[in-house]
């Protein structure tokens, strides 16, 4: 150790190096919301074509089903498949086990539809898509509103500007910005044109995919530099009209033989609002391996440069993972920044010199930058999980250090008074080898203990590694390299300031209130240990107090299954079931948003309004005070009651909340031959549940709502 403590010059180049290193790999570690460790799922939606969904399940959902669960015998097991038939096309959700990688997950669904989309109709196979959905890394949501333009006025002004900025941004998984208010294209053919030409619709359908598809025409290579050329079409709706229809030697165009629209569709059932106005929303989730901080914080520079040259165009962002992942990172600042000025208040309070105790300001940040470099190595990124651990591993970092530099000074008088007595010089070095070495086994015992709460949780496995592993490995790794820091790093630099200096009686500024502090707890303790009486006593009082605690306390405190952090977003479902239109449900929200703006608008920074479809809807309110929220849905409850017309529940909402399973309070799955008899079964259970009023919300999947419908069976012979 002496030579060590000895080469200064090389303690500084390996402390500097470490610190170059660890910053280097803080900058360059992925950044989620959340830790990676999660259940992959993959989820795929299919039209149904010109088929009902009874057809479609018998002729290709059924085998489709089943190769998806086969996929477990490739080694990545499929919990279970998940399939949803609506009233036009299928949904299927994919729900792998813990442990297997996303990307090979979504190969696998892949594989599987590859082979099923060749034999599907071409219209079924055209509308297939699969994405993959993964809630850990978070995702980001911002609504533009005018109070004087249309949302398809918005959409020509911003999606053009927008476009070329968004595609630039290589951490963001396709953003785009959604129209609820999309346009429909109506092409109404005249039967009697198509038989005298002998056209079929089938003819018709191929021209126009042929038409707009682009092609691309080869390279031009000139030199080093290269061009490619891409053979683009217009895809605009006027122009359909131009489209060449080609029948053998025959040849027609569409607007001959077609009447074309376009118009606002009728069939839409979503709706946005912010602060009352119709909105366009802007969603994007980041790559697997992305960056989803500097995905948002590019994002905000897009959007600000086009709207900063865009007049009458407003926008809100509603969720915005750079604004959590920055509060984390200040949380893990601040509280480091806490340890190490209390670190040093109190070695100064107690050793009496400001200067030699200065400097443990920066040896304890110093453990948490290297605690990068395992993260890095190890595969943990940098998400609120894993912060929150480094925030928590701040404070115990210090231990050490105050420890061993206590000790050091403690020696160093003890030695200057017998050098007084004697008349010898001190070995500075000898002395602080002597301390350092009295209090470096207790100190990596004291981290051994520690860590064997945090090691467990590292190695576990599932729904426990998914919320605490990276929170145990930050602690693991910063703990780790304090007592490194605390052992090596502290007493050479303490040798190094006091090489020159031979006075070490300092004099602590509280010296007179820890001798009476001292005196006071020893005659305390010989007290209690002398007499039997006190101590019995003692041990009474402790256990009564126990016991109080457990029958008066215990039971006042709240308890959940799962903790949810406070918000500031306050959301309010309304679901009315005699709704015939999307139109009567948007009436109604936009009723109950002016009551509740009437009444707290004091209290409501801006409200955001989704509709779902005809008969759903959400009311979210962003507050200024995230303090108010729990007031908020108390208010909510009471001047909302549930009617056999509307049905209302308030909730808070945080997008920064871990999306961990939370199970359900109870859960009947109702099985069954008859599908009829199967689903007026779930409806009477859901009924006692809220006549009851047993739970807060009640659902069932699939829904039981019925969409009415005539279906017309035709004669083939005469079709």
């Amino acid at each position: 150790m002496k030579n060590f403590y000895q080469s200064h010059l090389r303690i500084y180049i390996t402390i500097a190096i470490l610190a170059i290193v660890g910053v280097w790999s803080g900058m360059n570690m992925s950044v989620s919301l959340f830790p990676n460790a999660a259940k992959p799922i993959i989820r795929m939606s299919v039209g149904f074509g010109g088929l009902s969904a009874e057809n479609f399940i018998k002729s290709y959902g059924e085998e489709f089903e089943n190769q998806l669960q086969k996929i477990s015998r490739s080694g990545d097991t499929v919990i279970k498949v998940k399939s949803e038939y609506r009233k036009r096309s299928v949904f299927y959700t994919v729900y792998f086990d813990w442990g297997v990688d996303h990307d090979a997950a979504r190969n696998h669904v892949e594989v599987v539809a590859s082979t099923y989309k060749s034999r599907l109709p071409k219209e079924s196979a055209d509308s297939l898509s699969i994405w993959q959905w993964n809630s850990s890394t978070g995702f980001y949501a911002l609504s533009f509103y005018s109070p004087d333009k249309t949302t398809n006025e918005m959409y020509d002004v911003l999606e053009p500007r927008l476009r070329p900025l968004l595609t630039k941004i290589k951490d963001a998984d396709n953003p785009n910005i959604w129209n609820p208010n999309r346009m429909d294209v109506k092409i109404v053919l005249d039967p009697h044109k198509l038989a005298k030409l002998n056209i079929y619709p089938r003819h018709i359908i191929s021209s126009i995919l042929n038409s707009h598809r682009s092609y691309t025409g080869g390279v031009v290579k000139e030199g080093k530099h290269s061009l490619s050329i891409q053979i683009d079409t217009d895809n605009d709706y006027a122009s359909l009209g131009q489209t060449l229809i080609q029948i053998g030697r025959r040849s027609v165009y569409l607007s001959q033989i077609a009447k074309i629209e376009h118009s606002v569709s009728k069939n839409r059932s979503q709706l946005f609002k912010t602060n009352g106005s119709p909105s366009l929303i802007l969603f994007s989730k980041p790559k697997g391996d992305g960056n989803v901080k500097r995905m948002s914080e590019q994002i905000n520079a897009a959007v600000d440069k086009v709207i900063k040259n865009t007049k009458g165009i407003n926008y809100k962002v509603l969720v915005d993972p750079a604004s959590f992942i920055s509060n984390a990172v200040k949380n893990v600042f601040h509280e480091v920044g806490i340890a190490a000025f209390l670190a040093v208040i109190v070695l100064f309070l107690f050793i009496g010199n400001f200067r030699n105790v200065a400097t443990i300001g920066l040896e304890i940040p110093l453990s948490i930058i290297v605690s990068f470099i395992f993260m890095k190595l190890f595969g943990v990124n940098l998400n609120l999980i894993s912060l929150g651990g480094l925030a928590l591993a701040a404070g115990m970092n210090v231990d050490a250090s105050i420890v061993v530099l206590e000790n050091i000074f403690r020696h160093l008088k003890l030695e200057t008074k017998k050098s007084n007595y004697t008349g010898n010089a001190i070995d500075k070095l000898d002395t602080i080898v002597k301390a350092v070495k009295e209090v470096s086994a207790p100190i990596f015992v004291s981290m051994i203990t520690t860590l064997v709460v945090f090691v467990p949780i590292a190695f576990t496995s599932e729904l426990t590694n998914a919320i605490l592993g990276d929170l145990a490995k930050a602690v693991i790794f910063s703990h780790c390299f304090s007592a490194f820091v605390a052992v090596f790093m502290v007493p050479s630099i303490r040798y190094q300031l006091i090489k020159k200096s031979n006075d070490f009686n300092f004099k602590s500024p509280i010296g007179g209130t820890i001798e009476r502090i001292e005196s006071f707890y020893i005659n305390s303790l010989q007290t209690f240990i002398v007499s039997k009486v006190k101590r019995r006593l003692l041990f009474v009082s402790l256990v009564l107090t126990l016991v109080t605690l457990s029958a008066v306390v215990l039971p006042r405190i709240p308890k959940e299954m799962i903790g949810k952090p406070a918000s500031d977003w306050v959301e309010i479902f309304v679901k009315l079931h005699t709704s015939q239109h999307v139109s009567q449900i948007e009436e109604k929200a936009l009723e109950i948003e002016n009551q509740i703006l009437n009444k707290y608008g004091d209290k409501i920074r801006y409200t955001f309004v989704q509709i779902h479809n005809k008969n759903r809807s959400s009311l979210m309110f962003r507050l200024k005070d995230k303090n108010d929220s729990d007031w908020m849905l108390k208010q909510f409850e009471e001047d909302y009651k549930n009617t056999p017309e509307l049905f209302f529940q308030a909730e808070q909402w945080n997008p920064a909340s871990v999306p961990i399973p939370n199970p359900k309070d109870l859960e009947i799955q109702v099985q069954g031959k008859n599908q009829k008899e199967m689903m007026l079964t779930a409806e009477k259970l859901m009924f006692i549940s809220k006549e009851n009023k047993l739970y807060q919300r009640v659902w069932s999947e699939p829904s039981t709502d019925r969409v009415d419908s005539i279906k017309i069976k035709p004669y083939q012979e005469i079709w």
